[in-house]
């Protein structure tokens, strides 16, 4: 059972709320798919995972818990089982639109990019949020339309979002612009905190685009076979058919504030861990 965390992150509220239904009742499947879903939004994909396995165990034949299941295993850079669910889902009903964020997000770490921009428009249709954003952002510039990719991502920065700026630095790198990309993350982290964030923003051009995709959205970089994928990626990515064009894609303007300004954020080790 995840432990009930500071009331004050998104996310938290919920999953108090769905622990107490369930201390009542273990088998109450809404109380299950609330604590998953707070949970996510806590960034905890293990506890996640759990709930909605419990939720299937009691109703098998429910979309929502398939979407859910799909949603916990692409944050554990899962993206074939995560498919697989979000097959499921739609089977039983769920709009594509629900579970396009999450989806494209598993097309991503495929290195499938434009399967992944169709989602993310999809998705936009029906919703707004800075996540969204970030990800179709992260997309097109993993695909090469840099300039889509900061026109959509800089309306964020002038709010300063630890989230967006993580992102701008790590698609710079990622494009061999090691120098701007360091400025900008000397620019939202203190100065320990960015040197220890550095070692990764060099070795993103030497990664295969579905790794630069999993280090960026996630921050996972790997351990060894640097610039190797896994076989199962291309194989996965050659079955995956393009769906066409998709409406409600996202297009927003700006400025050319591409640099952060004012303090920097966050302090020691959690700021350079999350940055990475």
């Amino acid at each position: 059972t995840a432990a009930i965390p500071s009331s004050e992150q998104p996310g938290a509220r919920e999953l108090k709320s769905a622990l107490k239904r369930l201390a009542y009742n273990r088998r109450n499947v809404d109380a299950l798919l609330d604590a998953g879903n707070a949970a996510l939004l806590l960034g905890d994909a293990d506890a996640a995972l759990n709930f909605f396995r419990r939720a299937e165990n009691v109703r098998p034949s429910d979309g929502r818990i398939k979407a859910g299941l799909g949603a916990a295993l692409v944050r554990q850079e899962n993206p074939f089982g995560a498919l697989e669910y979000f097959d499921a889902a739609t089977r039983l009903g769920v709009s594509p639109r629900v579970i396009a964020l999450d989806r494209g997000l598993a097309f991503d770490l495929l290195g499938n990019f434009d399967r992944a921009q169709q989602d993310y428009s999809l998705a936009a249709t029906g919703l707004r949020s800075d996540t969204l954003t970030i990800r179709h952002a992260i997309s097109l510039s993993l695909s090469g339309k840099a300039k889509e990719s900061d026109d959509m991502l800089t309306p964020l920065l002038p709010k300063n979002s630890p989230a967006a700026w993580r992102a701008r630095a790590f698609m710079l790198a990622a494009r061999g612009d090691f120098k701007d990309s360091r400025e900008v993350t000397r620019g939202f982290l203190n100065v320990r905190a960015a040197q220890r964030v550095e070692p990764f923003l060099k070795r993103m051009p030497d990664l295969t685009p579905a790794q630069q995709a999993a280090a960026i959205h996630l921050g996972h970089l790997p351990a060894r076979n640097i610039g190797r994928d896994n076989p199962r990626i291309g194989i996965a990515a050659s079955r995956i058919p393009a769906t066409g064009s998709l409406p409600g894609a996202v297009r927003v303007g700006g400025s050319d504030r591409l640099t952060p300004a004012g303090r920097p954020l966050g302090s020691g080790e959690a700021s350079a861990t999350s940055a990475a």
